[in-house]
């Protein structure tokens, strides 16, 4: 079960801080139909690190944000994009 006390949910968040406006509109969006395709649970995921992502995800619609410069890739298709 998640955690949902407020600084617990400040510190999961922090590696978002480096996103763009539109960025933030990306993963609303991508959150929204997490929860309506999968109830949160499944087919999607967001994921970040230091760099650029460079192995497979374990799912089939994955956001990815590199903490260095906020840049966001996305994996569909077999590939990052």
């Amino acid at each position: 079960m998640a955690t949902c006390d407020t600084a617990s949910l400040f510190a999961n968040a922090s590696c978002f801080t480096c996103l763009t406006q539109g960025q933030w509109q990306i993963l609303e969006l991508q959150l929204l139909c997490e929860i309506l395709n999968a109830g949160g649970a499944g087919g999607a995921g967001i994921l970040c690190g230091v760099g650029a992502p460079t192995s497979t995800p374990t799912v089939s619609c994955t956001l990815y944000i590199d903490t260095n410069t906020g840049t966001l890739y996305e994996w569909y298709s077999n590939a990052w994009h």
